[in-house]
């Protein structure tokens, strides 16, 4: 009898564990948490993935699934959070992530907002190259699927206009408003 309850136990404690694996390797969704301020949520998701070897590991994180689901009501809180010096490039690459489910007259905003705050040395090309041009998630990017939008267009131009920006990003910006990075993506799929 002893040994049947041991046994039990042992199964019960491997299928928790076989649980609580496969729970950390499934992407989840829960209710929006409307209970912490942005730079919460992202210090959370950062906690979530720990280290960002790439941005599908945010879909890890519930936080960061509720904030990419239902972006609007954090939106101008992310537009604040993007200008702060103090935020690490990590925190802003994910908060950038998270809003790129915008609608495009907003995300153009935040993208404006983004590209400011690399003109007064709060952001890194880096975060306005992921912004403009990443295609995470594809096909959300909004400024790659919309090239030829009058507001894409101006803020593209702007961008290419700027003498502090690379070479390597200008020709990828070239490469958007041409429509051929539009054109490539939809010929790998």
């Amino acid at each position: 009898m002893k040994t049947l309850i041991l046994f039990a136990a042992a199964a019960l404690c491997l299928c928790q564990s076989c649980a609580t694996m496969d729970a950390e390797k499934t992407p989840t969704t829960r209710v929006a948490d409307t209970t912490r301020t942005f730079a919460e949520k992202i210090q959370v998701i950062e906690r979530d993935i720990s280290s960002m070897e790439e941005a599908a590991d945010l879909d890890y994180s519930a936080t960061y699934v509720d904030l990419f689901e239902n972006p609007e009501p954090d939106f101008t809180a992310a537009l604040a959070f993007i200008k702060d010096g103090h935020n690490t490039l990590q925190q802003k690459q994910i908060a950038a992530y998270a809003m790129s489910n915008l609608p495009l007259d907003k995300y153009l905003q935040f993208a404006s907002t983004a590209y400011r705050a690399y003109r007064t040395r709060n952001a890194a090309e880096e975060l306005i190259a992921q912004i403009v041009l990443y295609k995470y998630p594809s096909p959300s990017n909004k400024i790659v699927m919309n090239y030829q939008n009058p507001g894409v267009i101006q803020l593209l131009s702007q961008l290419k206009a700027d003498s502090r920006l690379s070479p390597e990003f200008k020709k990828e910006v070239d490469d958007v408003l041409s429509g051929v990075t539009l054109k490539d993506h939809l010929a790998k799929k």
